[in-house]
Protein backbone atom coordinates (compact mmCIF):
# COMPACT_ATOMS: atom_id res chain seq x y z
CA UNK A 1 0.00 0.00 0.00
CA UNK A 2 1.12 3.77 -0.51
CA UNK A 3 1.00 6.27 2.35
CA UNK A 4 -2.40 6.85 1.49
CA UNK A 5 -3.77 3.26 1.37
CA UNK A 6 -3.30 2.29 -2.52
CA UNK A 7 -2.75 -1.16 -3.15
CA UNK A 8 0.27 -1.25 -5.22
CA UNK A 9 1.36 -5.03 -5.88
CA UNK A 10 1.35 -8.62 -4.30
CA UNK A 11 3.44 -11.54 -4.97
CA UNK A 12 3.34 -15.23 -4.36
CA UNK A 13 0.97 -18.28 -4.32
CA UNK A 14 0.49 -21.90 -1.98
CA UNK A 15 3.55 -23.63 -2.63
CA UNK A 16 7.20 -24.78 -1.91
CA UNK A 17 8.85 -22.99 -4.68
CA UNK A 18 10.40 -20.04 -5.14
CA UNK A 19 7.96 -16.96 -4.60
CA UNK A 20 5.35 -19.23 -3.31
CA UNK A 21 4.29 -19.38 0.54
CA UNK A 22 3.30 -22.29 3.01
CA UNK A 23 1.68 -20.18 6.51
CA UNK A 24 3.84 -17.00 6.33
CA UNK A 25 4.30 -15.55 9.90
CA UNK A 26 6.02 -12.78 9.49
CA UNK A 27 7.78 -10.34 7.09
CA UNK A 28 10.89 -7.74 7.96
CA UNK A 29 11.85 -4.63 5.44
CA UNK A 30 15.70 -4.95 5.21
CA UNK A 31 18.11 -1.71 5.10
CA UNK A 32 18.39 -1.98 0.78
CA UNK A 33 14.43 -2.09 0.96
CA UNK A 34 14.57 -6.04 0.73
CA UNK A 35 12.00 -7.94 1.93
CA UNK A 36 12.35 -10.57 4.51
CA UNK A 37 9.65 -13.17 4.99
CA UNK A 38 8.95 -15.55 6.89
CA UNK A 39 7.91 -18.96 5.45
CA UNK A 40 7.20 -20.55 8.74
CA UNK A 41 5.97 -24.41 6.98
CA UNK A 42 8.73 -24.65 4.34
CA UNK A 43 10.99 -23.82 7.43
CA UNK A 44 12.59 -21.16 5.81
CA UNK A 45 13.20 -17.34 4.73
CA UNK A 46 12.75 -15.83 1.44
CA UNK A 47 13.76 -12.69 0.38
CA UNK A 48 12.37 -10.36 -2.42
CA UNK A 49 12.99 -6.96 -3.55
CA UNK A 50 10.91 -3.84 -2.99
CA UNK A 51 9.04 -5.09 -6.27
CA UNK A 52 8.34 -8.35 -5.01
CA UNK A 53 10.75 -10.00 -7.46
CA UNK A 54 12.53 -13.29 -5.68
CA UNK A 55 16.34 -12.92 -4.19
CA UNK A 56 17.29 -15.34 -2.03
CA UNK A 57 16.20 -17.82 -0.11
CA UNK A 58 17.55 -20.10 3.19
CA UNK A 59 16.62 -23.14 5.42
CA UNK A 60 16.34 -22.14 8.97
CA UNK A 61 15.93 -24.31 11.94
CA UNK A 62 19.36 -24.93 12.70
CA UNK A 63 19.09 -27.85 15.45
CA UNK A 64 17.81 -31.32 14.56
CA UNK A 65 15.10 -32.97 16.77
CA UNK A 66 14.10 -29.45 18.22
CA UNK A 67 13.22 -26.78 15.99
CA UNK A 68 9.31 -26.30 16.03
CA UNK A 69 9.26 -23.70 13.87
CA UNK A 70 10.14 -20.10 13.51
CA UNK A 71 7.89 -17.71 14.70
CA UNK A 72 9.42 -14.17 14.41
CA UNK A 73 11.76 -12.31 11.98
CA UNK A 74 13.74 -8.76 12.66
CA UNK A 75 16.49 -7.56 10.41
CA UNK A 76 19.14 -4.98 11.49
CA UNK A 77 20.69 -2.18 9.97
CA UNK A 78 23.69 -4.93 9.01
CA UNK A 79 21.05 -7.11 7.12
CA UNK A 80 21.74 -9.44 9.82
CA UNK A 81 18.24 -11.63 10.07
CA UNK A 82 17.17 -12.84 13.68
CA UNK A 83 14.50 -15.60 13.91
CA UNK A 84 12.73 -16.49 17.30
CA UNK A 85 12.32 -20.54 17.61
CA UNK A 86 9.61 -21.56 19.28
CA UNK A 87 11.52 -24.42 21.05
CA UNK A 88 13.25 -21.96 23.33
CA UNK A 89 15.76 -19.73 21.07
CA UNK A 90 16.60 -17.17 19.16
CA UNK A 91 19.06 -18.01 15.93
CA UNK A 92 20.99 -15.08 13.58
CA UNK A 93 21.52 -15.58 10.30
CA UNK A 94 24.38 -12.88 8.13
CA UNK A 95 22.57 -10.89 5.19
CA UNK A 96 23.56 -13.85 2.85
CA UNK A 97 21.55 -16.62 5.04
CA UNK A 98 24.61 -18.14 6.58
CA UNK A 99 24.18 -19.59 9.87
CA UNK A 100 25.92 -17.76 12.75
CA UNK A 101 24.56 -18.71 16.38
CA UNK A 102 21.83 -19.07 18.18
CA UNK A 103 21.29 -17.39 21.52
CA UNK A 104 19.02 -18.73 25.05
CA UNK A 105 17.51 -21.95 25.46
CA UNK A 106 14.12 -23.21 27.07
CA UNK A 107 13.63 -21.89 30.75
CA UNK A 108 12.46 -18.88 32.76
CA UNK A 109 15.67 -17.40 33.84
CA UNK A 110 17.78 -14.60 32.24
CA UNK A 111 18.23 -15.19 28.50
CA UNK A 112 15.97 -18.40 28.37
CA UNK A 113 12.46 -18.35 26.60
CA UNK A 114 9.14 -20.11 27.08
CA UNK A 115 7.71 -19.45 23.43
CA UNK A 116 9.44 -16.47 21.66
CA UNK A 117 7.74 -14.98 19.23
CA UNK A 118 8.48 -11.27 18.19
CA UNK A 119 12.01 -9.91 17.45
CA UNK A 120 13.25 -6.41 17.17
CA UNK A 121 16.02 -4.47 17.03
CA UNK A 122 17.05 -1.17 17.56
CA UNK A 123 19.51 1.00 15.57
CA UNK A 124 21.63 0.54 18.71
CA UNK A 125 21.65 -3.38 17.29
CA UNK A 126 19.99 -4.30 21.07
CA UNK A 127 17.73 -7.21 20.32
CA UNK A 128 14.21 -7.44 21.47
CA UNK A 129 13.10 -10.94 21.99
CA UNK A 130 8.93 -11.22 23.13
CA UNK A 131 8.80 -14.02 25.48
CA UNK A 132 5.38 -14.79 25.30
CA UNK A 133 5.13 -18.54 27.79
CA UNK A 134 6.85 -15.99 30.23
CA UNK A 135 4.66 -12.94 29.64
CA UNK A 136 8.04 -10.19 29.02
CA UNK A 137 9.95 -8.31 27.07
CA UNK A 138 14.19 -9.65 26.89
CA UNK A 139 16.54 -7.36 25.65
CA UNK A 140 20.18 -8.16 24.59
CA UNK A 141 23.42 -6.80 23.25
CA UNK A 142 24.73 -6.97 19.53
CA UNK A 143 27.02 -9.33 20.90
CA UNK A 144 24.19 -11.89 22.76
CA UNK A 145 24.45 -10.50 26.15
CA UNK A 146 21.32 -10.09 28.12
CA UNK A 147 21.01 -6.75 29.23
CA UNK A 148 17.50 -6.65 30.91
CA UNK A 149 13.83 -7.27 31.35
CA UNK A 150 10.39 -6.35 31.75
CA UNK A 151 6.55 -7.62 32.75
CA UNK A 152 4.72 -10.67 33.66
CA UNK A 153 1.70 -12.71 32.88
CA UNK A 154 -1.46 -10.51 33.51
CA UNK A 155 -3.83 -7.99 32.16
CA UNK A 156 -2.80 -4.96 34.11
CA UNK A 157 0.01 -2.11 32.80
CA UNK A 158 3.33 -3.28 31.90
CA UNK A 159 1.79 -7.17 31.66
CA UNK A 160 1.28 -9.29 28.98
CA UNK A 161 -1.17 -12.28 28.08
CA UNK A 162 0.93 -13.98 25.24
CA UNK A 163 2.58 -10.73 23.48
CA UNK A 164 3.31 -11.61 19.40
CA UNK A 165 4.20 -8.32 18.30
CA UNK A 166 7.04 -6.28 19.02
CA UNK A 167 8.34 -2.71 17.26
CA UNK A 168 10.93 -0.56 18.13
CA UNK A 169 10.22 3.27 17.11
CA UNK A 170 13.13 5.64 15.32
CA UNK A 171 12.82 8.03 19.14
CA UNK A 172 13.58 4.24 20.54
CA UNK A 173 10.34 3.79 22.51
CA UNK A 174 8.91 -0.01 22.31
CA UNK A 175 5.87 -1.08 21.01
CA UNK A 176 4.58 -4.74 22.05
CA UNK A 177 0.68 -6.00 20.74
CA UNK A 178 -0.59 -8.33 23.52
CA UNK A 179 -2.59 -10.94 21.41
CA UNK A 180 -5.04 -12.38 24.30
CA UNK A 181 -5.54 -8.91 26.31
CA UNK A 182 -5.96 -7.03 22.73
CA UNK A 183 -3.85 -4.05 23.32
CA UNK A 184 -1.13 -2.48 22.22
CA UNK A 185 1.64 -1.16 25.02
CA UNK A 186 4.20 1.56 24.86
CA UNK A 187 7.52 1.48 26.80
CA UNK A 188 10.57 4.41 27.12
CA UNK A 189 13.96 3.42 25.57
Amino acid sequence: FSARGDFLRKWGSDGEGDGQFNAPLGIALGRQGNVYVLDSQNDRVQVFNSGGEFLTKWRVGTVPGLSEGPKGIAVDASGNVYLTEQGGRLELYSASGEFLRTLGDFGSGDGQFLVPLGVAVDAFLNVYVLDAGNGRVQVFSARGDFLRKWGSVGIGDGQFTFPWGIAVGEEGNVYVAGTLNNQVQVFSP
